[in-house]
């Protein structure tokens, strides 16, 4: 047997070793997680310090938000950034950003 097929037999055999498959592995087959979804919004708004733990490490990720910028080569450059900005403007995606980010730090997903 050639030492490609063996490497490939030993990584695709069943294993019973406990703790050998990841959590998200575990997921996409339907098993619900251990705490609900639900259980992680009352942590967050009920304990002060869980929240300004998430909100500070949301805070970090995002930054100052988005910042669009463009090639000035083309020959209307300035009106695509300023179209693009002005729609980030519109829908808030600044904030949108930051929500998002609150739920994954908190939560590991956002829906």
């Amino acid at each position: 047997m050639s030492k490609v097929a063996r490497w490939l037999r030993e990584r695709v055999k069943p294993t019973n070793v406990s703790g050998s498959l990841l959590p998200a592995f575990k997921a996409a087959y339907g098993e619900a997680p251990e705490i609900g979804f639900n259980d992680y919004v009352n942590a967050y708004l009920k304990d002060p310090s869980c929240k300004a733990f998430v909100d500070f490490l949301a805070d970090q990720i995002v930054g100052m938000g988005f910042f669009t910028t463009v090639s000035e080569d083309y020959e209307k450059a300035g009106d695509a950034k300023k179209v693009v900005d002005e729609f980030c403007e519109k829908v808030n995606l600044d904030g949108l950003l930051q929500i998002g980010a609150r739920e994954v730090v908190g939560s590991g997903n956002s829906f």
